[in-house]
């Protein structure tokens, strides 16, 4: 029988430009969490 290899969610989901410069900045430690108001 063949393994099925199964994508973990990370590699499936893609970033918008948004969620990008976020990860990048918890990642970098730039910022330590987030913090958002909606409606602005």
């Amino acid at each position: 029988m063949e393994a099925v290899n199964k994508p973990t969610e990370q590699e499936t989901r893609s970033l918008n430009f948004l969620e990008e410069i976020i990860e990048s900045d918890l990642a970098s430690s730039k910022v330590k969490s987030i913090m958002t108001r909606f409606p602005p």
